[in-house]
């Protein structure tokens, strides 16, 4: 049997999160902070990425399995 995958987080905040980022990097003076907000920002991007790559396998978990159901019923009806 195949374990169901995990539903990653809601990650519209970290989005949030980095446009403030860009935004206060584009006032920033100071050379040390700037680079510390796109640390900081990069950070945040790549838990997007790997929260996208988590929805992508839940997706195709619950795809998958709609379709064995649909046809396991399909079956047992003949």
């Amino acid at each position: 049997m195949i374990k169901k995958p995990v539903v990653p987080e809601h990650v519209c905040p970290y989005i949030d999160m980095v446009i403030e980022l860009m935004e206060e990097m584009a006032e920033e003076e100071d050379l040390v902070w700037r680079r510390a907000k796109m640390t900081l920002a990069t950070a945040l991007l790549e838990h997007v990425r790997h929260s996208a790559e988590l929805l992508r396998t839940s997706s195709k978990y619950w795809h998958d399995k709609s379709k064995r159901d649909v046809i396991n019923k399909k079956k047992e009806l003949v």
